[in-house]
């Protein structure tokens, strides 16, 4: 997902630099929405739950024998969390992956424009 932001990102910027096409043109648009989907989806793999690779750095820092049970946990119920984290967050009005994905859409558009 990084490598992808990171090729969206460069494109959209030669396209913003030259002035090529306008903000409303397709192709800009289509950019600047993968840069921003590419980046979420980098952040929200890098959670620390067993089906997300964010658990497999985890698990590379935690490799002690002490935190075999917690290691355990995630890895059979991570699913679990994972989905009850998403569905308790979409419908408490809690937002917090919204406020990621705002805070990351405003870090993009101060790079972009």
């Amino acid at each position: 997902n990084l490598i992808l932001a990171i090729i969206f990102l460069f494109g959209l910027k030669i396209i913003t630099f030259y002035q090529l096409f306008p903000f409303d043109n397709l192709l800009v648009i289509f950019l600047y929405y993968s840069v921003l989907i590419n980046i979420n989806l980098m952040i929200f793999n890098l959670l620390p739950l067993a089906p997300l690779d964010g658990s497999k750095i985890l698990f590379a820092i935690i490799s002690e024998y002490k935190y075999a049970k917690l290691r355990e946990v995630l890895e059979t119920q991570g699913a679990m969390v994972l989905i009850s984290v998403v569905f308790i967050e979409s419908f408490s009005g809690l937002n917090i992956f919204g406020s990621i994905f705002s805070f990351v859409q405003s870090v993009v558009n101060r790079i972009i424009f």
